[in-house]
C-alpha cells in the first residue's frame, strides 16, 4: 500500500471521540451500551441508554439509571456527577494489561454479556515530546507494538478533535510526513498509540460485532491501551 492509499484512509477514519451509536433503522427498542476500558485512568465509565432515547436527540439521553451491571464480579454504581447532564455507571477497581473482564448488563428482559482482553502497554519511542520536527526530515513516528492494528491520533494542543488513522500493518515505524497535508507549521501537535482489542476495532468499522445483543440492543464494550501523548513542533 503506498502513501496516497494511506492518506485516503485519513478521510475515511477521521472521526469525532465521542459515544456514537450503531443505528437501527426499523426498530427502537433494546440498549446501547458504551464502554471501553482503559488501564490509564482510574475510573472507567459505562454509558447505558435506550436506542429509542438515542434516536430521538434528546439531552435527557443516558437515562437508564435502573439497571444491574456489572464488570466481572463487581457491581457498578449509577452516578450523575452533574443534576443537568445525563449520567452514567462506574468502575473504579483497578484495569490490568493483558487481562479479561467481563461485562454483564440486567435490565427489564434484556441480559448482556460480553467479554474482552486488555491490550498490552504500549510505548512511543518517536518523536521525543519538547522536540521541533522538520516535515522534510526523514522524522518519524516509533512505538513498542507490533502484529496487531492500532490507531494513530494527532491533534493539536488542546484540541478535542484529532486526526485519526487506522494503521494496520506489522511495523511500528510510521514517517511522520504521511500527515504532511494536515500539519500546519510553527504549530504544536500531540501524537499517540492507540492499541484497540477487536471489540472496539469491529466498532470503529462500523461492525455489529462490538457487543453481544439481544433483543436488538447496540453499542460495544472493548478496551484498549495508549500511549503517553509526545508533544512536537512541527516546521515546513
Amino acid at each position: 500500500m503506498n502513501f496516497k492509499q494511506l492518506r485516503l484512509f485519513i478521510l475515511i477514519f477521521i472521526i469525532l471521540i465521542s459515544c456514537t451509536v450503531l443505528n437501527e433503522e426499523n426498530e427502537h427498542k433494546g440498549l446501547n451500551i458504551f464502554c471501553l476500558l482503559n488501564p490509564n485512568i482510574d475510573t472507567q465509565r459505562i454509558i447505558v441508554d435506550t436506542i429509542a432515547g438515542i434516536d430521538s436527540g434528546s439531552d435527557t439521553c443516558y437515562h437508564v439509571n435502573n439497571a444491574d451491571v456489572y464488570i466481572n464480579d463487581t457491581k457498578c454504581l449509577f452516578t450523575r456527577p452533574d443534576s443537568n447532564k445525563s449520567g452514567y455507571y462506574i468502575y473504579t477497581l483497578p484495569i490490568n494489561y493483558k487481562e479479561e473482564y467481563t461485562l454483564s448488563l440486567y435490565w427489564n428482559s434484556d441480559t448482556i454479556c460480553r467479554t474482552t482482553e486488555i491490550p498490552d502497554s504500549v510505548i512511543m519511542h518517536c518523536p521525543i515530546s519538547g522536540s521541533t520536527i522538520l516535515l522534510d526530515s526523514f522524522a518519524f513516528m516509533l512505538w513498542s507494538y507490533s502484529r496487531r492494528v492500532c490507531i494513530i491520533e494527532v491533534k493539536k494542543n488542546k484540541d478535542t478533535i484529532p486526526i485519526r488513522v487506522m494503521y494496520q500493518f506489522d511495523d511500528t515505524l510510521l514517517p511522520i510526513a504521511f500527515f504532511s497535508d494536515f500539519l500546519e507549521s510553527g504549530t504544536a501537535y500531540d501524537f499517540y498509540v492507540i492499541i484497540p482489542d477487536s471489540n472496539y476495532m469491529g466498532y470503529n468499522m462500523g461492525s455489529n460485532i462490538g457487543i453481544n445483543v439481544l433483543d436488538n440492543s447496540k453499542g460495544v464494550f472493548g478496551s484498549y491501551s495508549m500511549s503517553v501523548a509526545e508533544s512536537i513542533t512541527i516546521i515546513k
